[in-house]
């Protein structure tokens, strides 16, 4: 094959992994709708030059992953274009958080330390997600937007709420998504239960000096909010952040996960286990336990205002407020007429 021809059939994106064409014309159509958004560039263009592989896996449970340490996207080839838009694009959130240089350890970091960092890492991959499908939307496709609020209405239906509001410009709607990942109390356990398992697959590969300060370590939150949580190089999160990660709530984890992480230190030689599992956890790590997500209440996505403003829809409304505008002009015009032909009988 000459070289003309290999370019011709070369991947627009270099680390793409696939087994056959069809596999690699779905890969190219869901980078195609993501280079159509701003984000969704800097996301791909990072992403190559971080060199990170994106493949499609058959079999996952979930519907996309990323690796931190192999720098490894895998996307669940049983989903169609529309899901993997917003999937991509969550899972190339990561690689641009860690190629920022996040700090994160579950071995060495406490509980309280390592949850939040993660769970904020999630939150701003999903407004990142949002994003690229809410941008898309306004241009007329609406599928990857639609597809993503079947899984997260308590995402896009805050963020959507804000942009139609005017507070896309000023992180308002990015601000308002983050936070209603929070209120998904399934999701929150289930990174809790990642975190249990990924600080027991660092403490059976650690070393003694490692497993002597296991959760020691605090990674601050606001570190990280900086690092990542940013929309167009700006932050999209304030002061306010702080007393939200300080509260007594993002101070919990749930029952289960509570026990588990208790079941860790049980060997620890300044535990004093007489004060019972509550005030050990508290005095520690600062955690208190709440009920299974079973029992929390669930998530409540909040009205749309409206409907996403697209291409046509502005131009319609543009259009509606000139004729307006004609139309009153015109009749200031008749009544001045009207004014000056009565004057004039009158006189």
């Amino acid at each position: 094959m000459s070289e003309e021809l290999k370019q011709a059939f070369a991947p627009s994106y270099k680390h793409l992994i696939y087994k056959d064409a069809s596999e690699l014309k779905l890969l190219e159509s869901v980078l195609d709708e993501m280079r159509k958004t701003k984000l969704g560039r800097q996301l791909i263009a990072d992403a190559e030059a971080y060199g990170t592989t994106v493949e499609m896996t058959s079999g996952m449970r979930a519907i996309g992953s990323f690796d931190e340490f192999t720098k490894k996207i895998r996307l669940n080839s049983s989903y169609g274009k529309d899901g993997l838009v917003g999937t991509l694009s969550h899972e190339m959130r990561h690689s641009q958080q860690f190629q920022k240089g996040l700090r994160f350890d579950a071995l060495l970091d406490t509980p309280t330390s390592y949850i939040q960092n993660q769970t904020i890492i999630e939150a701003d991959a999903s407004v990142a997600a949002t994003e690229v499908c809410y941008e898309l939307a306004t241009q007329g496709n609406s599928g990857p937007l639609e597809e993503l609020r079947k899984k997260d209405a308590h995402i896009v239906n805050p963020f959507q709420n804000e942009a139609i509001q005017g507070n896309l410009a000023n992180g308002g709607a990015h601000k308002a998504a983050f936070y209603g990942w929070y209120t998904d109390y399934f999701m929150r356990d289930a990174y809790e239960t990642n975190y249990c398992k990924m600080y027991r697959q660092r403490y059976q590969d650690s070393t003694h000096e490692e497993s002597d300060k296991k959760m020691t370590r605090t990674v601050p939150v606001r570190e990280t909010i900086d690092l990542v949580c940013q929309y167009g190089g700006k932050p999209y999160l304030g002061k306010e952040a702080d007393d939200f990660f300080a509260s007594e709530e993002m101070h919990t984890v749930s029952y289960e996960r509570f026990n588990m992480i208790y079941g860790r230190i049980w060997s620890d030689p300044d535990v004093d286990y007489k004060e019972g599992a509550d005030a050990v956890m508290m005095k520690k790590f600062g955690l208190k336990q709440r009920p299974h997500y079973g029992y929390m209440p669930a998530k409540k996505p909040p009205e749309l205002l409206g409907p996403v403003p697209t291409v046509e829809s502005r131009q319609a409304e543009a259009a509606q407020k000139i004729a307006e505008t004609k139309a009153s002009k015109a009749e200031t015009q008749t009544a001045k007429v009207v004014n000056k032909i009565l004057e004039t009988k009158t006189r």
